[in-house]
Formats: structure tokens, C-alpha cells, sequence
């Protein structure tokens, strides 16, 4: 007796499957862009909110500099904080996420690449001009706190942890406060003092190259105990650069926060594929006999470049060594000037 098939076949899988693997390859590209729309807008909002009260005057510069904090504390990858134009536009009513303000308050556009000042150069939080002193009797709205919207999911999550590890006698609040103090005390500019210790100092050179954390340690620097610090030196025959291709793993404790190209999906991509063309567009042209090596920063180990004194620079003390070195000489992306004759 002849017997028949029974389930699926395989083309009845393909057809199945085919669909399936073209919706989940689309939610995985498309995923991450839309987190990072909300994101973006989230921002947007925070800053329209700051910008409803009255009395206050800024300049777009620090309209920028607030916008690059929050871009840095959500982990924004697009737009750059730089290329976002801050101007004031009067009469425009609440719009889309290119724009997302009140009438008076701050434009934030991310479609230009230059900040444009307007009128007298400050960017004015009122709908009105002031021809009367501050202490004249007249009514200004309350203006919003920071922390007057609905918090945050993260928000929630990092206060419930810390009431938890406070209540529980891991933490205190005196220990956390001192991390958070610790955190903001750490600039470039330490591990400068660090690189022009290396080019006077053969042996402490030798030291930090050897064992990072222990020679670091001999100097007062503290790097904690998460990530281990990976030092390696430039030379005529090898230029190196640091990214991170899965988020944003950086030597915080020595060089503080990352700046926010760091974090871009185009420079942690593309400085893997095409790290000279990165380069290049950094204002670095490194001969082609110089190999130029990628280093992947994770959260267990990180790295700092060690790049090459400069010539010119054998009469320079330490201090005048160090403001040589800038953030970017110790990812990779920049190196010390020559010091002219």
C-alpha cells in the first residue's frame, strides 16, 4: 500500500521561513534607529521644558554644551551635538522632532552644520523685550525644573538600585557621591600628564607599558577596579587608534568622558573598515609604510595611546609637554604638533 507524505515539505519551510527572516532582519536595523529617534527626542523635550521660564537669558553656546551632556548621558549616536543649529525662531508653534519648542523658546535643529547666533548674539528665553530691570513688578511664569516630567526608565531603575544598595549597607550615599565627584574630576588632561611623564621618563615609560594600573597607581591615579588598561605606543613604523564597535568602552578614570563622535555608529564602524580614511578626514595622513592597528576597547579592557614626542619638544619641561597632548592624540586620532624652530 503506497504511503503519503505528511508535514511540511522543503519548500513549505522556505516559504515559512523566508518571510520571517526578512521581518526579523528588518526589526534588527531598524530597532536601533527608532531607540535612537526616542532618544533624540527625549532630549529635544527635556530642553524645550527648560526653556519655557521666564527671566532666564543663555548663550547658544551653553544651549550646546547642555545638549552634548544629555546627547553623552543617553548614549545618542546621531546627530552630533556639533551639528545641530541653535538659534531662536519667534512665533513657531510646537512642531515635529526638528524643532520640538514652544513660541519664545529654543530652536534645536539637526540639519545644519554650524551654530548661528541671532539678533544681539544671546539667545533670549522670552517672548518679550525687556526694556525694564528684573526687579521691576511684573509677572514671569515659574520656571520648570529639570525634574518636573515624568521620570525615565533608567531614571527609575538607577534610584531604586541605589536606595537598594544604600539600604542594604553595600553603599553609602557619602561613598556614591564621592564616585560621582571622582567621575567628574577626570579630564584629558591627566593623561596628558601621564604621556609627557612617558617621553622624559625611559623607565616610567617601560613601567606603564609593562603594567598600566600599577604604574598609574605609583603616580596617585586610582582606575579603579572594573576594566583593566592596555597602553600602546606609537612608533614610526605603527600608528594606533582606539574605538569601540559595540558601544562606548573608553578610559574614563584617565581621559573622563568620551566625546560624543566616539559613539557614533559611523566612527566605530567605519574606523574598523577604513581606519586610514578615517584618519584623513581627522586631519591625519600617516605615510602607507606606517601600519596602522585597531584596537577594540571592552568593558574588561581598555586602551590609551601612547603617541610620539614631537620634534622639536627636547627642551620642554613636563608641564609644557603635557599641553601637547590633547584628548584625541591619546585615542588615536590626532597627533602632538611639531614644535616649530
Amino acid at each position: 500500500m503506497r504511503k503519503s507524505q505528511r508535514g511540511m515539505t522543503i519548500l513549505g519551510w522556505l516559504v515559512l521561513l523566508v518571510p520571517v527572516g526578512i521581518i526579523g532582519y528588518a526589526g534588527i536595523r531598524i530597532t536601533p534607529i527608532y531607540l535612537n529617534y526616542f532618544k533624540v527626542v527625549k532630549v529635544l523635550d527635556q530642553l524645550a521644558s527648560e526653556s519655557k521660564g521666564e527671566g532666564t537669558t543663555v548663550s547658544p553656546t551653553d544651549v550646546r554644551a547642555s545638549l552634548e551632556r544629555r546627547f553623552d548621558v543617553e548614549y545618542v549616536d546621531t546627530p552630533n551635538a556639533k551639528e545641530v543649529d541653535v538659534h531662536r525662531v519667534v512665533g513657531v508653534k510646537r512642531k515635529a522632532i526638528v524643532g520640538r519648542i514652544d513660541e519664545g523658546s529654543e530652536v534645536v535643529r539637526p540639519d545644519a552644520q554650524q551654530s548661528q547666533v541671532r539678533e544681539d548674539g544671546q539667545t533670549r528665553l522670552h517672548d518679550h523685550d525687556h526694556a525694564h530691570a528684573h526687579g521691576d513688578a511684573h509677572a514671569h511664569p515659574p520656571q520648570r525644573d529639570h525634574d518636573a516630567g515624568p521620570m525615565s526608565g533608567y531614571e527609575v531603575m538607577e534610584e531604586a538600585l541605589r536606595r537598594l544598595l544604600i539600604e542594604k549597607r553595600i553603599l553609602t550615599e557619602a561613598e556614591i557621591a564621592g564616585q560621582i565627584d571622582l567621575f567628574d574630576s577626570r579630564t584629558p588632561a591627566l593623561g596628558a600628564k601621564v604621556i609627557a611623564r612617558a617621553w622624559v621618563d625611559p623607565a616610567f615609560k617601560q613601567r606603564w607599558l609593562a603594567d598600566c594600573r600599577a604604574t598609574l597607581a605609583g603616580m596617585g591615579v586610582e582606575i579603579g577596579p572594573v576594566a583593566e588598561f592596555k597602553v600602546v605606543e606609537n612608533t614610526p613604523k605603527t600608528h594606533n587608534v582606539i574605538v569601540c564597535t559595540l558601544c562606548s568602552c573608553y578610559p574614563r578614570m584617565l581621559l573622563g568622558v568620551p566625546p560624543a563622535w566616539y559613539k557614533s555608529l559611523a566612527y566605530r564602524s567605519r574606523t574598523v573598515i577604513d581606519p586610514r580614511g578615517v584618519l584623513a578626514e581627522f586631519g591625519v595622513t600617516l605615510p602607507k609604510t606606517q601600519e596602522v592597528r585597531v584596537h577594540d576597547s571592552t568593558a574588561d579592557l581598555r586602551y590609551i595611546v601612547l603617541p610620539m614626542r614631537p620634534k622639536g619638544s627636547e627642551n620642554l619641561d613636563e608641564s609644557a609637554l603635557a599641553a601637547l597632548v590633547t584628548r584625541d592624540c591619546m585615542i588615536g586620532t590626532a597627533v602632538p604638533a611639531a614644535i616649530a624652530p
